[in-house]
């Protein structure tokens, strides 16, 4: 797969400014407790908390996480280690193959 990928030329992605919202509702604190409380007890390899604890701690930790949110959209800045990802890729089998 390399080998016949090999010749093919680097796509240039073309850079572009990141723009902001110039009109949006902003997230309350009481909307961010009740999708922490509403979320699936589910965790990640880079989740740096445990989901328990969050979703306990929801009521304290949702005014800071409503304010990031806010000013992250307003701002048009996004920190950077919110930036990764875990990606699995899930390869299927044809028939024939």
């Amino acid at each position: 797969m390399r080998a016949s990928c090999a010749s093919t030329p680097l796509y240039e992605v073309p850079s572009r400014m990141t723009l902001t919202f110039e009109q949006f509702a902003p997230v309350t604190a009481e909307e961010v407790e009740r999708l922490i409380g509403n979320a699936p007890c589910k965790t990640c390899q880079l989740d740096p908390v445990p989901t328990w604890l969050v979703k306990e701690m929801g009521a304290l930790i949702s005014p800071f996480l409503s304010l990031l949110f806010n000013k992250s959209l307003t701002s048009g800045c996004f920190p950077t280690q919110f930036k990764r990802a875990v990606v699995y890729v899930h390869c299927l089998r044809r028939r024939g193959c």
